[in-house]
């Protein structure tokens, strides 16, 4: 009883190994970490992912991946860089708005945590290029307390008088 039972336990295991749906995208070799994944609302085939990856001798940078075939295949991977040379990345977020366009927002922040912020950046082609990194909260608008978790984005997905 003891040997069909492990046997089946073994079994199950490389079972799961080998039908695993798990794919990696990063590709890292040392750190990938936190990663987000969005959904376009107008075509569930595109998709874009963003990480936290390491960079040799370098700080962590904001990585992005998209696909247009549900995964199947994805883009090269683009780095985004740093407001400041000295600055190091963490905690990004996505979202799509009506129109395809796709927002980023991350912490780029020195470490020592005394400048830095909260950015965005958009892509008006599905996550293929973006536009400049804007800061939308500095280090220190709120006194007593840092921006350096991740920021969570909504975007208006309406045709309304705002868009």
């Amino acid at each position: 009883m003891k040997t069909k039972l492990f046997t089946l336990i073994i079994a199950l295991i490389v079972w799961s190994g080998v039908f695993a749906q798990d794919k990696n995208i990063s590709n890292g070799e040392v750190f990938d970490g936190e990663p987000f994944l969005a959904t376009n609302p107008e075509n569930s085939q595109h998709m874009v992912v963003a990480w936290m990856g390491w960079k040799w001798f370098q700080r962590i940078v904001i990585k992005t991946k998209v696909t247009y075939n549900a995964g199947e295949t994805w883009s090269e991977a683009l780095e985004h860089p740093h407001v400041n040379s000295l600055f190091t990345s963490a905690d990004p977020s996505l979202a799509f708005d009506h129109q395809g366009n796709v927002f980023l927002t991350y912490v780029d922040y020195n470490k020592l945590i005394d400048s830095g912020g909260v950015y965005i950046q958009k892509s008006s082609n599905g996550g293929l290029d973006w536009e400049e990194a804007l800061q939308v909260i500095d280090m220190h608008a709120d006194a007593g307390k840092k921006a350096i978790d991740r920021p969570w984005i909504r975007i208006d997905r309406s045709s309304g008088p705002a868009q």
